[in-house]
């Protein structure tokens, strides 16, 4: 997988490498990457509120970075810039449609 160093694919200071509109099978994950789901808010379908390692309700993407997120919490509740810079991830990033 190629590493796309576009400003527009950074998160938390790392690279989003992959970008896939479902949830990635364990089986296809390639070792050495962080894969994380994307939760969207519960009023908006294209609104990023959440990133967990796994989203059960309201998943909206799922993300795979070279460097682990923080998700000390269980979860990372995304802030407004924050919002704006994984959606413009999935807009712009290496995005898999299955």
């Amino acid at each position: 997988m190629k590493n796309n160093n576009d400003d527009r694919n950074i998160f938390k200071e790392s690279p989003i490498l992959l970008v896939s509109s479902t949830r990635i099978p364990e089986k296809e994950k390639q070792e050495g990457l962080h894969y994380y789901s994307v939760r969207h808010s519960d009023d908006c379908a294209f609104t990023p509120t959440t990133v967990e390692k796994r989203v059960r309700v309201h998943h909206m993407f799922d993300i795979a970075t070279e460097q682990p997120l923080d998700l000390s919490g269980g979860e990372l509740e995304l802030t407004k810039e924050e919002q704006k810079e994984i959606f413009l991830a999935m807009v712009y990033g290496p995005f898999i449609c299955r």
